[in-house]
């Protein structure tokens, strides 16, 4: 394993463990009605989606099993698209029950990577 690509992981593994409670801190504030302060999370979310699979595109040769990060893709048009309507139950779902799901998915990839 390369120097670079572990350090990549472990900022991967680091990013991960903030970028998950962000998601559901963003949940809870777009159900709560609280979508100006939500829509702060939302940059950062979809800015460290893009990061993150980009490094997991980088390190896919020492990840222990495939990760397809298609269906993240789909859901980020999904997103766009509940955000342009002003969708932000669907928004939340999306965020909740497709991306969190996902991310908590590569984050274990990640860890069993590591410890390899």
């Amino acid at each position: 394993m390369s120097k670079e690509k572990i350090e990549l992981l472990m900022s991967a593994d680091e990013y991960c463990g903030r970028l998950i409670p962000g998601i559901y801190r963003a949940v809870e504030l777009f159900r709560g009605g609280s979508e100006k302060e939500a829509f702060k999370y939302m940059t950062n979310i979809v800015d460290g989606l893009q990061w993150l699979i980009e490094a997991l595109a980088a390190t896919a040769d020492m990840l222990p099993e495939d990760i397809d990060v298609s269906g993240i893709n789909e859901h980020l048009n999904e997103m766009t698209g509940a955000f342009e309507n002003q969708d932000y139950i669907l928004l939340s779902d999306l965020l909740e029950y497709e991306i969190a799901p996902a991310v908590e998915e590569w984050h274990d990839i990640i860890r069993d990577a590591l410890r390899e």
